[in-house]
């Protein structure tokens, strides 16, 4: 993981990133949910 951001709505944003290829991917999470993480979108950097 390399970032956890706070998000409106008692959610916070998970930032993912390979350190190969630069992949990143970013899922929007409710805070202590046990619901499965809204993928927010892929993207390269």
């Amino acid at each position: 993981m390399t970032r956890i951001s706070p998000q409106p709505s008692g959610r916070e944003l998970r930032t993912f990133e390979c350190k190969k290829c630069g992949y990143v991917e970013q899922y929007s999470v409710a805070y202590g949910s046990s619901a499965p993480w809204v993928l927010v979108g892929p993207q390269r950097r």
